[in-house]
């Protein structure tokens, strides 16, 4: 009998509430740093992603907790389109006021090697502040009799400077495929 997955019982919920109560914690500390009463408006947290999707629900979740510890509330503002560069794009011109977050995944290392011309810098125009799900939808799996049964994937710490190395180095890894494969950006 196979042992039933912890994705259906909840497992997964308790990481991201783990992570989003480190988002948490920084969140109060920079407040609390801070000359001013940050925040005195509501928070937009940008979701280049349609509603209902795994971004989506992340963001959700990372939303109400922000909201219940900063005493504001978190606008959730689904901006999806053109594999997440629309949303991505509205992050990236909104004033550097701590106003506007964004939330995002895989595409944000992987369009600079698929785009020629992006209307924004995934390394100049963001700074990574933490982790929050170490998945970014993408599972690896193998047959049921297969003796494997975990795989060690754990390149990064939970450090904001390690996952901005790992940014970094995610980047190039896609240029470098891409060139490779000879993708040409579009």
């Amino acid at each position: 009998m196979r042992k039933k997955s912890t994705w259906h019982r909840g497992g997964w919920f308790k990481v991201i509430i783990h992570h989003s109560s480190f988002i948490v914690g920084c969140a109060l500390a920079a407040s609390v740093a801070s000359a001013q009463s940050y925040p005195e408006r509501p928070v937009r947290l940008v979701v280049p992603a349609a509603p209902g999707g795994a971004i989506d629900i992340v963001g959700r979740i990372v939303g109400q907790k922000l909201s219940e510890v900063l005493g504001q509330n978190v606008v959730i503002d689904n901006r999806a389109g053109a594999n997440n560069i629309i949303g991505t794009e509205l992050a990236a011109r909104a004033a550097p006021n701590g106003y506007t977050l964004l939330i995002t995944a895989g595409a944000h290392t992987i369009n600079p090697a698929v785009y020629r011309k992006l209307p924004y810098d995934a390394l100049r125009d963001f700074t990574p502040v933490t982790l929050v799900c170490k998945s970014s939808g993408l599972v690896i799996v193998v047959h049921p009799s297969f003796p494997a049964k975990t795989l060690n994937l754990d390149p990064i710490g939970s450090s904001p400077a390690a996952f901005g190395k790992f940014l970094k180095e995610d980047l190039e890894k896609y240029a470098r495929i891409a060139k490779a494969a000879k993708i040409e950006p579009q």
